[in-house]
């Protein structure tokens, strides 16, 4: 097999099913590191699987790779939207395909969120506050996560209207919550989707929009973690 030749141990599943089933094993044992998902697969397709998987209650989440025979224009952006966080056609070549597998573990490697950030709110709340850190931390995280799958639908909807001052607006306060709970990465890409939509220039916006939606599914996965962590009392 190509990836034990690669290096890598590997196991092999027939369906959606079987690798939710997998993954889902995975809290026992020597967790995934990569999940190479094909699209079209039996019983479950690939898509409706990785949904599945990002809303598991995991300790770390695998970083998943769709693998996919189509190469028709929104397939990767409906990839990324899912969950995965990367996209291989096949036949693939194999340096790419390499290639593919170095980007997902250098980016494991840095955090998905800044532990100062909440670090920093955690001293604001002891000071300031008669709330729990706890509870105060909780809250602030439920409300995010509430608060984001909203906020991309109304980037959606403005960019469907043409409307750069809305997308701005919104997209302004994105990034704010964002970086406000450490979520460098998409705030980050929030500060470049501002900056476009402030110009006007909304050529390109969908496609990193797609982009952020993937970043945030990294997040949610990271605040939830933190806030088992709090519910559990435990500070940084």
């Amino acid at each position: 097999m190509l990836l034990t030749r690669l290096g890598y141990e590997a196991d092999v599943v027939s369906n959606g099913n079987e690798a939710i089933a997998a993954i889902a094993h995975q809290k026992y044992q020597q967790p995934y590191d990569v999940v190479l998902m094909d699209v079209n697969m039996p019983e479950m397709d690939g898509l409706t699987a990785t949904q599945h998987i990002r809303q598991m209650t995991l300790d770390t989440h695998p970083r998943i790779i769709a693998m996919t025979a189509n190469a028709m224009t929104g397939d990767r952006e409906r990839c990324l939207a899912a969950g995965m966080n990367d996209y291989v056609t096949k036949p693939f070549r194999l340096e790419d395909f390499i290639q593919t597998l170095s980007r997902c573990r250098s980016r494991s490697s840095s955090p998905v969120l800044d532990p100062n950030a909440l670090h920093e709110i955690e001293k604001m709340v002891s000071f300031n506050s008669s709330t729990s850190i706890s509870d105060f931390l909780t809250e602030t995280i439920d409300e995010y996560l509430v608060d984001v799958p909203v906020f991309f639908e109304k980037m959606q909807g403005a960019l469907n209207q043409a409307d750069s001052i809305t997308f701005h607006r919104i997209v302004h306060t994105l990034g704010t919550c964002s970086a406000t709970l450490g979520a460098m990465t998409l705030a980050g890409i929030c500060k470049d989707l501002e900056r476009m939509a402030g110009q006007g220039i909304l050529a390109g916006a969908a496609e990193k929009t797609t982009t952020a939606i993937a970043a945030y599914q990294q997040v949610r996965v990271a605040l939830q973690a933190e806030r088992r962590r709090y519910q559990k009392g435990g500070h940084l």
